[in-house]
């Protein structure tokens, strides 16, 4: 009976191989001179945990942020992209204190601060061109968008209004060009690749702090006009890159590691849905203080093509 099975399970495993093709060479940075225009929900959530003398801080994050990305080539093969905002959510929660909500959709007289900054930067469009292995040429509208949260934002003597535009940074400028832009337009390299295909990239992780990663990429399959590429990096703290905190530079000594799932129209190199999590943990070093850290950060795309 467990020969019968195993070799009913091997048949299987070799049928499922077979309706594989791992011959074509599938060209995902194609010139697209049409553009392409989807409606993205980025959903990004952070769980960090510290202890500092024996006091343990927990502090969980959650954002989605919505926008219309629209890509397309110029003569030359470089790829336009176009970024505008539509809208914003945001949780922030720290040990048992009572989770603050921000929603660019609620503005009012007695709204947080920050919904009102939210509300202006909808509408408000980013331009990106890279060339055709995803390097950031240039870029446009960052500018007017920091504009707009200037004058909105008082100047409190606390640094509150610091505290803010870090959190938007991740959501609004270069920080997120780079991490939403430019690193998933490198994902695929320049030449034909086939199913089963594996290569590596060297990129540098912001989890918080920067981390160093060699990505390996693997070609799962090709679906309909999609292409489906795993990831998996192991992941290490820069440590001759301290990060600053509250002020004070610190120095970092952490490890983990980074998976990822990515979804990609062939003839462009347009992605249309991923998601990926970072594990770290080990010890932030602030003030001849070892402090033990962990920290989870998940993010998740989904795109709906737009006319």
């Amino acid at each position: 009976m467990h020969k019968i099975l195993n070799l009913f399970i091997l048949t299987l495993t070799i049928t499922s191989c077979a309706q594989k093709d791992f011959i074509t060479k599938y060209s995902f940075n194609s010139k697209v001179f049409k553009a392409q225009k989807y409606y993205y929900t980025l959903t990004s959530t952070s769980n960090i945990e510290a202890n500092a003398n024996n006091n343990n801080a927990i502090t969980n994050n959650t954002a989605t942020v919505s926008f219309i990305y629209q890509l397309q080539a110029d003569s030359i093969g470089n790829k336009i992209v176009k970024i505008t905002y539509d809208k914003f959510y945001i949780t922030s929660k720290k040990n048992d204190e009572e989770q603050d909500v921000y929603d660019s959709e609620t503005e009012g007289e007695s709204s947080p601060l920050m919904n009102k900054v939210l509300a202006q930067i909808k509408g408000s469009t980013i331009t990106i061109i890279a060339n055709k292995n995803g390097k950031i040429l240039s870029t446009t509208g960052v500018n007017e968008i920091s504009t707009k949260i200037a004058n909105i934002l008082p100047n409190f003597e606390d640094g509150s209004n610091t505290a803010i535009i870090q959190q938007l940074s991740s959501f609004v400028g270069d920080k997120f060009i780079k991490e939403n832009v430019e690193q998933n337009l490198a994902i695929v390299p320049d030449t034909a690749i086939n199913i089963g295909k594996t290569w590596l990239q060297n990129s540098t992780i912001n989890a918080d702090v920067p981390l160093d990663a060699s990505i390996k990429y693997s070609l799962q399959n090709v679906e309909n006009g999609v292409g489906i590429i795993d990831s998996y990096a192991d992941i290490s703290s820069i440590n001759d890159k301290p990060i600053t905190l509250l002020g004070i530079t610190a120095a970092t000594n952490l490890k983990g590691n980074i998976t990822g799932n990515y979804k990609l129209l062939v003839n462009s190199g347009f992605l249309i849905g991923s998601n990926t999590e970072i594990n770290i943990a080990g010890t932030i070093n602030l003030s001849a203080q070892q402090i033990p850290v962990s920290i989870k950060i998940t993010k998740k795309i989904t795109a709906k093509e737009i006319q």
